[in-house]
């Protein structure tokens, strides 16, 4: 997607550290800050892709192997701010759980 088709309502600045982002929707249905250029950040390859449905910005994780060289996809702004850690909401104790069982 291109940055210019990104709605203005979905723009938006970091509250600490300023930089540009917009709010999506993650595949969970919860709000999630994306940096508005597109592509990665020192080590960390972007991986999301953005679409618009019904007027606003959705994230979508992409495979790795697809993600690889895509100069089009965005990276979550929670990778790259450095207060990252004071915005994020705890997990819910089931979801945590669940993630720490061994496969």
């Amino acid at each position: 997607m291109n940055v210019d088709e990104i709605p203005a309502a979905s723009r938006d600045k970091c509250g600490t550290c300023k930089a540009d982002i917009i709010w999506t929707v993650s595949e969970a249905g919860t709000p999630h800050p994306v940096d508005l250029a597109p592509g990665g950040h020192s080590d960390k390859a972007a991986n999301l892709r953005l679409t618009i449905r019904a007027g606003r910005v959705h994230s979508q994780v992409v495979k790795p192997v697809l993600a690889f060289g895509n100069p089009t996809l965005h990276l979550s702004h929670f990778v790259r701010c450095p207060q990252a850690q004071q915005h994020r909401r705890p997990r819910p104790a089931a979801d945590r759980n669940r993630r720490s069982t061994p496969r």
